[in-house]
């Protein structure tokens, strides 16, 4: 199991796998089209995370000598497993935002993130939202009839 030594980056880290568990579950992981409420819960997941990273950059970077540098574990990343390429793509950039996190210079810290850190953050947000609005939202599901779950399934 990884550890991190920043509690700030633990809890980041814990939201960003709270909600890749989410979306796994979600009602699209198994269809081949993205569910209109999955994409808005997906949108208030990132602005949850964000709202939360902005939160831990603007308290100061704690000097505790005598917790730091104490070792905080960090959950393992689920397993992706879904039916909607859409999902899997979103899924891949929530890992990589998990995995940027746990392997960040930040994680060192006691607290806080460092600029690098909270841009490369900030960039997934980005990218993930983007994605969603511009490609999610304004394509039509795929006609898949032969992939489709047959009746007699």
């Amino acid at each position: 199991m990884p550890s991190v030594k920043n509690a700030d980056i633990a809890g980041l880290h814990s939201r960003v796998l709270d909600f890749k568990n989410e979306l796994i579950k979600s009602q699209s992981s198994g269809l081949r089209s993205f569910q209109e409420a999955d994409v808005a819960r997906l949108k208030s997941y990132l602005a949850a995370c964000k709202a939360y990273k902005a939160w831990i950059t603007s308290q100061p970077v704690l000097d505790l000598p005598k917790t730091h540098p104490r070792p905080v574990s960090l959950r393992d990343n689920p397993e992706v497993v879904t039916e909607n390429a859409a999902v899997t793509d979103c899924l891949r950039m929530l890992d990589a935002m998990a995995t940027e996190l746990a392997g960040s210079q930040s994680a060192d810290l006691s607290s806080s993130l460092v600029s690098h850190d909270g841009k490369r953050f900030d960039d997934i947000c980005t990218k993930l939202e983007t994605y969603l609005t511009d490609f999610v939202e304004t394509q039509h599901p795929i006609d898949m009839p032969e992939s489709a779950t047959s009746p007699d399934s």
